[in-house]
């Protein structure tokens, strides 16, 4: 038969796990895999397709007719499912179908339509049959259903792709989470442009982790070290079963904050009294994860330290650094980023012109033409412009960011302009046989070039964003940066014209503000300017002012029925608040601000978990001398100190905070603070099991909310009552004025305290064994904690929803998630309190009681190994 032609249908199947079957079957497996091959080749060439190729066990074929490719492939899933494979176990074989315009030469399709393919079958799971939507629309089956996944982006791929599962009766249906880089774990950036080049780079990488489990990438600045690495993790996120993390170190300036700067990565907590690093290793011990730690230089004992520490503990991670220098670990293996190969200008006979052919397979020269085209759409590498585009790759040393930065020029000069201003731009040194550019000095000197082309009014916004950390958005510009020369009308044309020349990028999120960012060694080169110029300090307190008056702003939204929209945006400027709270506690005579600034931050960092950064920012303001200048600002404070001191479960150092907060309080005559103050008091009382003192803190707040007649002081109070009669074992009243609280905080619109409410609800209702209402509270909860982003809730919500199913005998399902409860408890750090230990354990002994020994071991084990959100998709279910 042809080979099909033009629009033409893909089948590509693999074996799932195929590798560990032929390590642990050598001798079955290859009979197993004659068998596999006859069923695939036969469907296919029943439903009229091509078989074009085969790579050990993977199949790629082509059809003219999508209906015919689709028949194919349900009726060799059907063939796979029913065989009886002997030893080996069940072969799972997952299939992906698309369709496209494909070219068809030596023997051979190409193009694009089998990348996309490609991605598709490898995004699935064994027995799965997933389909592209070019597919779905083409084809109507009878007895086949289509089941839409969602768009995903796949990996290289910039398009986001929507597919589909291929339901049949008969076949499996349930699977987990595609394998698509939104659902593999990780955080690595989407990139804002291509990635031209390093082919074989990320593959010798990728086989000396193999070989390593520290390696080094080394380089200068601008030689695309972050992004070779970023890149190289996303070639092997399917390698590491439990995802690939990247640390950035830019921000973090003191050896303290490494350690931190980790455990945010991977979003493990601190625990009082404990090593966080020893968190973080108890976290990482079990796991296969490759790390990325980026821009190690500037913290190199640190990060070295806490590699090899973390490598010595935990067998099953690898770490890939980023550095200027060698971290000089045990066991490192350094490896040299090379700047882009590039033509040599110098070394090549002067006696004929380049040719654009001659160069166009230089990856310094691809990269250059990728930015200058989209800069300059129209553009193209020609016979003409040939000599000067290899000149100024040759000159920039094939320096990733100064070949942007170069090309960002072509708006407004040619390349022939370009190459001359670099000639006239650079001292070259000479040395013998040639002439060499060192790559920072190169960079230094590009950047230095690129800052003095800008126009006077361009120059001095440019400085002034290097104020701020993590990225800005437009209103922060217009606040911050404007003054003197520059209005707040010309902040926008100004960002415009930096974006244009690569000095800055825009990263735009639908429904949220634009943000412009620098890249390290830019932005660094910015805040040096700007230091220079003699604004820094004026430009840090205009930033400090900014970023109080915004979380000043957000305060009452938090603290409201509608608190999303405004946490998400505070959490994008994470590292804005931090270098704001760090200038709050140094800025002299600025002990309000500082105090302030605290106190609007407290629901943020309450809902976010982020709180040891704030207990440590926290203390460095309290310790200000000239806070107690502001009596009342600093027992609210205190307060909020208090309350992080609770939510860390440090109740005696709460306890202590609350006493300094009292004095200043009774001496201010704050009604309202001291009706908080004996509400919040009798939480740490209770939670340290003093429960006559709890007692008669509630009822001082009761006293208080009823003469002010505050409606969120009442509900503190009943809420404190409601967990004292529980305490005693009073579940019937306990559940009424559980209830009632609610109620209270729903009438006040504090949404995030009512979540905190429900959770007290469905505790209660699990107690009095009623696990439909605890059920009903715990969505409710879950939707809550979702919508806000909070993570550490979710071991909770998960753990109670398996009580819940326990209780109505839901055994299977509720072994599932207590093991991923206890996964999720180890992901985030969390340890329960003794009496959550209690609990937790009555609850497992009765289900072990219930279950066969080795049937609950296989649920527990497989509800640890679900994801995040497969996990909590699972326990809102049942």
């Amino acid at each position: 038969m042809s080979e099909p032609g033009g629009t033409v249908t893909f089948l590509f199947s693999d074996i799932e796990g195929s590798s560990r079957l032929w390590e642990r079957f050598p001798v079955d497996m290859g009979p197993a895999l004659v068998r596999h091959d006859e069923i695939l080749r036969t469907e296919i060439e029943n439903a009229s397709g091509h078989v074009f190729k085969t790579v050990g066990d993977a199949f790629c074929a082509a059809f003219s007719n999508p209906a015919s490719a689709l028949s194919a492939a349900v009726e060799a899933q059907r063939r796979l499912f029913s065989e009886d494979w002997g030893a080996t176990g069940p072969l799972r074989v997952r299939m992906g179908l698309h369709a496209g315009p494909a070219e068809f030469r030596n023997n051979d399709y190409f193009g694009g339509t089998l990348n996309r393919v490609a991605r598709i079958c490898a995004a699935g799971h064994g027995g799965q049959i997933l389909a592209s939507e070019t597919l779905r629309s083409m084809l109507e089956s009878d007895g086949v259903d289509f089941l839409a996944l969602g768009d995903f982006r796949l990996r290289n791929l910039n398009r986001v792709e929507r597919i589909y599962q291929v339901r049949v009766p008969g076949l499996p249906s349930h699977f987990p989470p595609l394998r698509s880089q939104q659902n593999l774990p990780h955080n690595l950036p989407v990139a804002p442009t291509t990635f031209v080049g390093r082919e074989s780079e990320i593959e010798q990488i990728k086989e000396l982790l193999t070989r390593s489990r520290l390696l080094t990438l080394l380089g200068t600045g601008g030689t695309g070290k972050t992004r070779l690495a970023i890149e190289s993790g996303r070639e092997m996120l399917e390698a590491y079963p439990d995802g690939v993390w990247l640390v950035e170190f830019a921000t973090a300036t003191e050896p303290d904050q490494v350690a931190p700067a980790v455990a945010g990565a991977l979003g493990v907590r601190e625990e009082p009294g404990r090593d966080l690093l020893e968190s973080v290793g108890e976290f990482l011990q079990p796991r296969e994860m490759l790390l990325i730690f980026d821009n190690c230089e500037h913290l190199l004992d640190e990060s070295s330290r806490v590699a090899s520490r973390l490598l010595a503990t935990c067998p099953k991670i690898r770490i890939l650094a980023t550095s200027r220098q060698a971290l000089r670990a045990r066991g490192e293996t350094t490896w040299p980023v090379r700047p882009l190969t590039s033509f040599d200008v110098w070394g090549r006979a002067r006696d004929r012109a380049v040719t654009a052919a001659e160069i166009s397979s230089f990856e310094a020269v691809r990269l250059f033409v990728e930015r200058a085209r989209a800069v300059q759409p129209s553009f193209e590498l020609t016979d003409a412009n040939a000599p000067d585009v290899a000149r100024i790759c040759w000159r920039l040393d094939g320096i990733p960011l100064a070949l942007e930065l170069a090309a960002a020029r072509l708006r407004v000069l040619t390349p022939a302009q370009i190459s001359e201003r670099l000639n006239d731009q650079f001292r070259l040194l000479k040395n013998g046989a040639g002439t060499v550019l060192p790559h920072q000095q190169t960079l230094r000197a590009l950047i230095d070039w690129s800052y003095d082309l800008l126009e006077p009014r361009e120059r001095l916004l440019f400085h002034r964003l290097g104020v701020f950390a993590g990225g800005r958005t437009l209103e922060s510009v217009e606040a911050v940066c404007t003054g003197g020369e520059i209005e707040s009308d010309d902040v926008l044309d100004l960002l415009q014209q930096l974006a244009d020349k690569s000095l800055i990028f825009i990263e735009a999120e639908d429904g949220r503000d634009a943000r412009y960012t620098l890249i390290e060694s830019v932005w660094q080169y910015a805040r040096e300017r700007l230091r220079e110029s003699g604004e820094f300090d004026t430009l840090r307190d205009r930033h400090l002012d900014f970023y109080l008056a915004l979380t000043e702003s957000a305060a009452p939204h938090l603290n409201g029925p509608d608190p999303a929209g405004w946490v998400h945006r505070l959490r994008s400027e994470f590292l804005n608040l931090r270098f704001a709270l760090e200038h709050a506690a140094e800025r002299a005579g600025g002990a309000e601000t500082a105090l302030r600034l605290v106190v609007s931050l407290e629901r943020f960092w309450e809902i976010c978990g982020n709180l040891e950064d704030a207990r440590k920012a926290v203390d460095a303001i309290l310790s200000r001398p000239d806070a107690s200048e502001f009596p009342n600002l600093l027992a609210r404070a205190l307060l909020c100190a208090a309350r992080i001191a609770w939510a860390q479960d440090r109740y005696a150092d709460g306890l202590a905070l609350q006493d300094r907060a009292k004095p200043l309080l009774e001496e201010t005559g704050d009604e309202t603070a001291l009706g908080f103050f004996h509400g919040y008091r009798g939480f740490l009382e209770f939670s340290s099991l003093d429960i006559e003192e709890a007692r008669k803190s509630f009822e001082n707040a009761l006293a208080i909310g009823e003469r002010l007649q505050h409606p969120k002081i009442l509900a503190i109070a009943h809420a404190g009552f409601g967990s004292i009669a529980a305490q005693e074992g009073r579940l019937e009243e306990a559940l009424e004025i559980k209830l009632d609280t609610l109620s209270r905080f729903r009438a006040v619109g504090d949404r995030w305290i009512v979540g905190y409410s429900l959770w007290g609800v469905a505790q209660v209702a699990l107690a009095l064994g009623q696990p439909g209402r605890a059920r009903e509270a715990l969505r409710e909860w879950a939707g809550i904690a979702r919508e806000l982003g909070n993570r550490w809730s979710l071991p909770y919500l998960v753990q109670h929803l398996a009580d819940a199913a326990r209780l109505e005998g839901k055994l299977d399902l509720a072994a599932r998630l207590f093991g991923a409860a206890e996964s999720l408890r180890e992901a985030l750090a969390i340890r329960l309190t003794p009496s959550e230990e209690v609990q937790y354990h009555r609850s497992i002994s009765d289900l072990r009681e219930r279950l066969p020994a080795s049937e609950y071991e296989t649920l527990w084990q497989a509800g640890r190994h679900l994801r995040r959100e497969a996990a909590i998709e699972l326990a809102l279910e049942g």
